[in-house]
């Protein structure tokens, strides 16, 4: 019982560094709490680690062992059958966020289904299930579910709280403009100013392709309302694309950045395409042309094309048309926008002709 009794101690510890971000301490506190587990049989206790784990994981950047870790609470609460709190809930939301910020999608929005339909009768007041019904939305929508998702987030998005709260907001503002429902000029003024904003609107100024627009989201993500100010794929897009009427160039020094600010992303969809746009932009057809097939044919594979989002699709697709492609490869880009605007993505408007 005294071991107990230390084992929650520590854990205690452990989960308010961890929520005072000294990460330096928390991993002390982590090497201290897995001795102390061998010492205590205390299965509950045991559970908690593994959820503190994960987070510690996480808070270092290793997306695998956060994932490891934070799959084994998970199985843990599956086994319960049920869903019983908040913070059981919360275990749930965090393992959906890391599925989805590593491209797992389809795997994120089944784990979010599944924790629906395992919550307590009383989850409508926990937060944390506010956050994933949310987070819910935003994947069926980015997944081809745009109003079903959109509807979803609207129902949340004032039940949302916590650190990733702008995140939360600055979801249904990319939604919004792909559903046509948000011009780019109005989402300048929509939500809190922040990392997230600046991403969305980076996304869209390289999906419109002008130069006006591009310069206006570089400016925004470059001024100090953005702290911090983390590398973004589609800034440096943005600025190859601005460059390409000038510079040779372009496309070397967009690659050459890419692999300084994202190492081992080089088969990443979204940085196939944008290699492929820009050089359509720099003129050599050739070079895109290779790059969309090189694509098209990982995306043949329905495992990889059920975690693309619609809109990385679309970039693919719409390297197709620009590249007047023909064949095969440009009646899946025309039917694949033709559904799409008619599901009510209207930023895809014009594309299926």
């Amino acid at each position: 019982a005294n071991t107990e009794a230390v084992f929650r101690h520590v854990l205690d510890q452990l989960e308010k560094a961890l929520d005072q971000y000294k990460l330096e301490r928390a991993l002390e506190l982590r090497d201290a709490a897995v001795q102390v587990e061998r010492l205590c049989d205390g299965p509950d206790l045991a559970k908690r680690l593994r959820r503190l784990l994960a987070r510690c994981a996480a808070a270092e950047s290793d997306v695998k062992g956060a994932l490891h870790h934070m799959q084994l609470h998970v199985r843990d609460l599956i086994t319960q059958a049920e869903i019983v709190s908040d913070q059981s809930c919360e275990a749930f939301l965090r393992l959906a966020l890391s599925l989805y910020a590593h491209g797992r999608n389809a795997a994120a929005l089944r784990l979010c289904n599944a924790a629906v339909e395992l919550a307590a009768e009383d989850r409508e007041s926990w937060a944390s299930f506010h956050s994933l019904q949310y987070l819910r939305g935003y994947i069926m929508a980015t997944l081809g579910q745009l109003y079903a998702g959109l509807s979803l987030m609207e129902q949340y998005r004032n039940h949302t709280d916590g650190k990733d709260l702008n995140g939360q907001r600055w979801r249904i503002g990319l939604v919004m403009q792909m559903a046509g429902l948000l011009t780019f000029g109005e989402a300048f003024n929509y939500g809190e100013d922040g990392e997230i904003k600046a991403q969305f609107l980076l996304v869209f100024a390289t999906w419109r392709g002008d130069a006006d627009s591009m310069r206006r989201a570089l400016d925004y993500y470059e001024s100090s309302v953005v702290e911090p100010r983390p590398p973004l794929l589609f800034a440096h897009l943005a600025r190859a694309l601005l460059d390409a009427p000038d510079k040779p160039d372009a496309l070397e020094k967009f690659e050459a950045d890419c692999r300084r600010d994202f190492p081992g992303d080089g088969e990443d969809p979204d940085y196939v395409s944008a290699r492929a746009r820009i050089a359509i932009a720099l003129g050599d057809k050739a070079l895109a042309r290779k790059l969309v097939r090189s694509l098209d044919q990982r995306l043949s594979d329905p495992a990889e094309r059920c975690d693309m989002p619609v809109l990385a699709m679309g970039r693919h697709y719409r390297n197709v048309v620009e590249l007047g492609m023909k064949g095969d490869i440009r009646e899946r880009a025309s039917d694949f926008f033709t559904r799409h605007v008619d599901l009510g993505y209207r930023c895809f408007a014009k594309l299926g002709d």
